[in-house]
């Protein structure tokens, strides 16, 4: 969220660079995926590969994605529609790019209500691969809990997968190799064996800040994803092992409930700031500037995400719990009743 909203403004300044150089928001979503893959594969281990269990975990994924995701296509929506006609002459290539083209077409509607385009939500393009993955991690955990030399071959094969796609396909082969990453650590025994030091958790953690910093390499780059996939497992590794108790601090522990929201609803709302700050703000194009359109698209965002939150991903994961007991018991009563 602050990476992109020092972004904002036109011009390499000290804002621009805080953000390019302090803070790697593509490792931030390299730990999503693998995090992603770790929480998942240990609910999929915790209950089983049958049909029943498999059918929860796709109704209760899709009840956790898509209403948050759908409310966050809402505020993109109001900024193409009524924002984005304000001018706002100093905001960045990197920014104005967003929204262009392609206008209200029903195949640009749909594809985003799915999940499977950002025209609508410029984040969603990582929405798009956790669904993906969503539906294929069932079948690589059931190859990683078959062995040591099955995951090995997994894990192999996914990164050539990685390596030879790149970019192609939205991304999606590109980062499947990080779900299996952290699928591993949940399934591996003899991963989870592996002890890391608070060295190792300190290293990993400039890893992902810093590594990228060393060459010029372009967003999507394979090579420098995958370290930071491999930093990722690392200090996931480090916080299970040592049950980091910070960690659960209550503050914290909300901010991870509104994490997803936060996730989703940032970078329009920096559009939308962005664009009101610099058409009220004339010619001026400075840092402060910058830092204020940071500070207010922190301001708004927050407390959005908890409404969020509260009004539209708790309910939905509720209502995906309900919608299954529903069809369980109509897809599944020879099961249910065989299961007492």
């Amino acid at each position: 969220m602050v990476h992109h909203a020092l972004r904002t403004l036109d011009g390499h300044s000290l804002a621009w660079n805080i953000s390019e150089n302090v803070l790697n928001a593509h490792g931030a979503v390299v730990v999503f995926f693998v995090l992603s893959g770790y929480v998942l594969a240990k609910s999929i281990v915790g209950r089983g590969f049958d049909s029943n269990s498999l059918s929860k975990f796709y109704v209760r994924r899709g009840f956790r994605i898509y209403p948050a995701l759908w409310a966050a296509i809402a505020v993109g929506v109001f900024y193409m529609l009524v924002v984005k006609l304000l001018s706002a002459p100093h905001m960045s290539p990197w920014m104005a790019k967003y929204y262009d083209g392609g206008g209200l077409n029903l195949t640009i509607i749909a594809a985003s209500i799915a999940g499977l385009d950002a025209h609508l939500l410029p984040t969603a393009w990582t929405i798009t691969i956790e669904i993906v993955a969503s539906v294929v991690l069932p079948l690589f955990v059931w190859v990683l809990c078959s062995g040591r030399i099955a995951a090995i071959a997994l894990l192999a094969v996914m990164t050539v997968v990685s390596f030879s796609f790149g970019v192609n396909a939205r991304q999606v082969p590109l980062y499947m190799v990080e779900f299996v990453l952290g699928a591993m650590l949940a399934t591996s025994p003899w991963l989870q064996g592996i002890r890391i030091g608070t060295m190792g958790a300190a290293i990993s953690a400039i890893v992902l800040l810093f590594f990228r910093r060393l060459w010029n390499w372009d967003y999507h780059d394979p090579l420098p994803s995958l370290v930071e996939a491999l930093a990722s497992v690392v200090l996931i590794s480090a916080i299970t092992q040592h049950r980091v108790q910070w960690l659960k601090n209550q503050a914290l522990v909300h901010i991870g409930d509104w994490s997803y929201s936060i996730y989703l609803l940032h970078l329009p709302i920096a559009l939308i700031t962005t664009r009101i700050m610099c058409h009220l703000a004339g010619d001026a194009n400075s840092d402060l500037l910058a830092f204020g359109i940071m500070v207010l698209t922190v301001g708004v965002t927050m407390p959005l995400s908890v409404l969020a939150y509260t009004y539209i991903e708790a309910p939905g994961i509720a209502l995906g719990v309900r919608v299954f007991q529903a069809l369980e018991g109509r897809i599944f009563p020879r099961m249910q009743k065989a299961g007492g």
